[in-house]
């Protein structure tokens, strides 16, 4: 009776298993973050890349006043990374 009402008790409070999901999901979150970070370095130099390259064309077409900016924001992990990004 005692072990059952412990597996019970166990099952109700998460037991061993809720704690191990919870380790992994905050590795899982850390990776996740890592990675996240990399890909934003990447990104960050994409955008002047593409920012240097539109306002270089803008010029072109006589719109010397006219430039493209990237502005980066933080977010949410998600599977398109850490960060927001709105052009400007």
């Amino acid at each position: 009776m005692k072990a059952k009402v412990s597996r019970e008790l166990d099952a109700l409070s998460g037991g061993a298993g809720y704690l191990e999901l919870e380790r992994e999901v905050a590795r899982l979150l850390k990776v996740a973050t890592e990675v996240g970070a990399e890909l934003r370095k990447v990104r960050q130099k994409g955008a002047g890349e593409l920012c240097k390259a539109v306002t270089a064309e803008l010029r072109e077409l006589n719109m010397q006043d006219a430039s493209l900016q990237v502005r980066f924001s933080d977010s949410e992990p998600s599977p398109l990374g850490i960060d927001k990004l709105e052009f400007l």
